[in-house]
């Protein structure tokens, strides 16, 4: 999951995008998807502000 996101983010930034909200799924009890996409928004936070929303 985490490199299908980084490859999307990089398109976006590819077409100018410096700002991503996006809804995370809060279901699974290890909170993976949680902790991706956090360790993504360290990484690309000089290039982009992507704001992470709980699902459901």
């Amino acid at each position: 999951m985490k490199r299908r996101v980084r490859t999307v983010l990089r398109w976006q930034l590819a077409n100018g995008v410096q700002f991503v909200r996006s809804h995370v799924d809060v279901c699974d009890p290890e909170l993976r998807a949680v902790r991706a996409l956090l360790e993504l928004r360290q990484e690309i936070g000089d290039q982009m502000t992507l704001q992470l929303v709980a699902f459901p």
